[in-house]
């Protein structure tokens, strides 16, 4: 492999140039009206009731933070502790993945590409020295440096500096060539097999929204007994 030459940090500051929203702005975003299938109206109805039920919070009030959101639901789903007798730990887990894969959803909505960005990637991603490259480290969970990479270039390759196969073409062994992006949270174009230990990602797209990861169609009946698995799909 080549030396990395220059290693970029990126935060939300960096994905906010794509039109993406800082973590303060997200939580009013969880309930969106226009996430309106029908997967999407049990999510928000879910999401709803519980900010209501155990922050008190109503739609005139300001919406919690994310942080204290998630290590309300972690705390106590990851203790085996009630919040009231009606969001038991198997609930708290159901709404948790509710909400990341609502997260992911507003991700992928407020996309756009920005002009700054391709300037910088345009600067550092073709250094003068062919030896020697650029690399990155994400904290982030969206997919903006990897859709402005392959804009740059769409022949580009990824190394994500882990074992993981591309969806499209899972019989090909991980490689460590490319640019490499280290992403400490996870990304949204990831998704984990539990049957056979392996992570997959996708170039092209947020693949836990396609695949629709995370959710679980028991999940779903927890709020709505009526749904069915036809709606799922």
């Amino acid at each position: 492999n080549l030396p990395v030459s220059t290693t970029f940090v990126l935060g939300a500051g960096f994905s906010k140039c794509a039109a993406l929203p800082l973590q303060a702005e997200f939580s009013s975003l969880l309930l969106s009206e226009e996430f309106n299938t029908d997967i999407d109206q049990v999510i928000t109805q879910a999401i709803k009731e519980f900010l209501q039920d155990v922050f008190g919070w109503r739609e005139e009030c300001e919406f919690p933070s994310l942080e204290d959101v998630f290590t309300c639901i972690d705390l106590s789903a990851g203790t085996g502790h009630h919040l009231g007798i009606k969001y038991t730990p198997k609930v708290l887990r159901a709404i948790r993945r509710m909400a990341i894969y609502r997260i992911f959803s507003v991700l992928d909505r407020r996309f756009s590409y920005s002009e700054d960005i391709n300037k910088l990637l345009r600067s550092f991603c073709k250094p003068v020295n062919p030896k020697s490259r650029c690399g990155f480290v994400v904290l982030n969970w969206d997919i903006v440096l990897e859709k402005h990479l392959m804009r740059l270039n769409p022949a580009v390759t990824i190394d994500y500096c882990c074992p993981c196969y591309d969806w499209n073409d899972p019989n090909t062994p991980p490689r460590h060539v490319g640019i490499p992006v280290c992403k400490m949270h996870g990304s949204s174009n990831w998704v984990y097999c539990d049957n056979c230990k392996s992570l997959f990602f996708d170039l092209n797209e947020k693949l836990s929204l396609r695949t629709k990861a995370g959710l679980v169609k028991s999940d779903f009946r927890l709020f709505d007994e009526k749904f069915t698995d036809r709606q799922f799909d």
